[in-house]
């Protein structure tokens, strides 16, 4: 992924659009600043299609429940890989 021209500017903007304000879910909750800068500093939305926008306490606790599965599995696909890797290399 790329970074649009002026991120930096642009991610400031964004910013000094959510300092101090008021705490609101979906907005200026930790992931939901994380996703607006991102989209802020790519020109787009890089959980689009994987993580549904959430608006209140219940619906962010539930998408990051379903998440942890999926990070999880992923997370112990990668390791079993590097662990294959390592036990490829050992055995030279």
């Amino acid at each position: 992924m790329r970074r649009i021209e002026n991120w930096d500017s642009a991610l400031v903007r964004y910013a000094e659009t959510v300092l101090g304000e008021a705490f609101k879910w979906g907005r200026t909750d930790c992931a939901a600043v994380v996703r607006n800068g991102l989209n802020e500093i790519l020109g787009l939305d890089p959980w689009k299609g994987h993580v549904e926008v959430w608006r209140s306490k219940v619906k962010a606790l539930r998408i990051a429940s379903s998440l942890d599965a999926e990070v999880e599995r992923r997370f112990n696909r990668a390791a079993s890989q590097r662990r294959d890797q390592l036990m490829l290399w050992l055995e030279q």
